[in-house]
């Protein structure tokens, strides 16, 4: 028996059973496509993260996550499925201008021809160069290059004599161990084994991973299960808060008394007023980012932030958030996202802005680099993985 097939448009999905092979003249496998085929006659478009369709973008808004895409239904409805394969577009016929043209002497020029009634008597016709964008040269660009990587930041450990509750879990990123000793009884820290990762989660157009290893992943329970690639100098972390977020420069350990807030330590929000307020809870947002020649363009996703008691910094060498934020589902306590960006290059505060979306689901920032043209491996300075990467985009 033949087996069932699928309509081919997208977002259809409806199985069409094999019609009996006695009843059909042909010798090829005819299947029932009879009923309201519901799908999308658009195409796909994935831009900075956001998913949607071209049929429906204006109906259907755009999603951030691969599965809500998926579960996007169709915009039109047509009697009838379909077995066709979608076909690809075909690829542009280069224009005149741009194949080449084999000239009386034998040579292939390349470019737009000039016109008989554009030549001179006594010129030869020859073709219009094509314009490329220009360059900037390598020490230019090497001007906004950091002089010397920053040291590694210094492992947190717990202070000594601390007292630790039993069962008490590890607050290294990817390690779940638990205390096991009664509290009061004397630590031996050379038996303890932890792994866990150095660096913090990058979560990039719907990848996922850490920045201290290469993998990347797509589901967040396999991130959650992504092996740790460090290993602890100085055994588990029970007491000391610690977020997964590496400092490149500034305070020796990377985060202040009581809690991480961003990658560039403290000191500089605090000296800006930037801190946690009593009551409040620090969690992190998620963030988008992508480069163009002249500009570093960020999303900061941050639903329900109350700007009225928010800060937002751009200086020459720094980005300085602090954002309050409602409390989570079923929660009381107001939430807050601190963070202090050291910047790979400098900026050009005046030609720098922020937007706050009408639906306060987001803050869009555009931040103008002072060296026009000059390319940032990263988006923070201190070393090839102390920053995320970047990827490039269009103006």
């Amino acid at each position: 028996m033949a087996p069932v097939k699928i309509c081919t448009r997208p977002s259809c999905g409806a199985t069409l059973p094999p019609v009996d092979a006695s009843s059909s003249s042909s010798f090829e496998t005819a299947y029932a496509l009879e009923g309201a085929c519901k799908h999308h006659p658009g195409q796909p478009v994935f831009h900075e993260g956001q998913k949607s369709w071209s049929c429906c973008n204006g109906v259907n808004k755009p999603v951030l996550d691969f599965d809500d895409f998926v579960k996007i239904q169709g915009c039109t409805t047509v009697e009838g499925h379909s077995t066709e394969k979608v076909k690809k577009k075909e690829k542009k016929e280069l224009s005149e201008g741009q194949k080449g043209v084999v000239g009386e002497d034998g040579k292939e020029i390349f470019g737009t021809p000039v016109t008989s009634s554009a030549k001179k008597e006594g010129q030869p016709a020859v073709a219009a160069p094509i314009t490329t964008p220009s360059i900037p040269s390598t020490s230019s660009a090497k001007a906004s290059t950091p002089s010397a990587p920053a040291a590694p930041p210094a492992e947190p450990s717990d202070p000594e004599g601390v007292a630790i509750p039993a069962g008490t879990t590890c607050k290294r990123p990817g390690c779940a161990a638990t205390y096991q000793g009664a509290e009061g009884t004397q630590r031996d820290r050379s038996s303890e084994v932890c792994h866990y990762h150095r660096g913090f989660p990058i979560f990039h157009e719907g990848s996922k991973g850490y920045s201290c290893c290469k993998r990347r992943v797509l589901d967040f329970a396999d991130f959650m299960r992504i092996e740790p690639c460090s290993t602890a100098e100085s055994g588990h972390l029970f007491i000391q808060p610690l977020k997964s977020k590496s400092k490149p420069q500034g305070t020796a350990n990377g985060h202040g008394e009581g809690s991480s807030t961003g990658l560039g330590g403290d000191d500089l929000l605090r000296s800006k007023g930037m801190t946690l307020r009593e009551g409040e809870e620090e969690i992190d947002c998620r963030m988008d980012h992508y480069e163009t020649p002249d500009e570093i363009r960020m999303t900061v996703y941050s639903k329900g932030v109350k700007m009225e008691d928010s800060s937002i910094e751009i200086a020459e060498e720094d980005v300085l958030l602090s954002l309050s934020l409602p409390p989570a589902p079923g929660a009381t306590a107001p939430r807050r996202h601190l963070l202090h960006l050291p910047l790979y290059a400098a900026l050009d505060p005046a030609g720098s802005s922020y937007k706050v979306s009408p639906s306060r689901i987001k803050i869009d920032l555009v931040l103008r680099k002072k060296q026009a043209g000059a390319s940032w491996p990263t988006l923070i300075r201190g070393g090839p993985q102390a920053g995320y990467g970047l990827t490039f985009g269009r103006k």
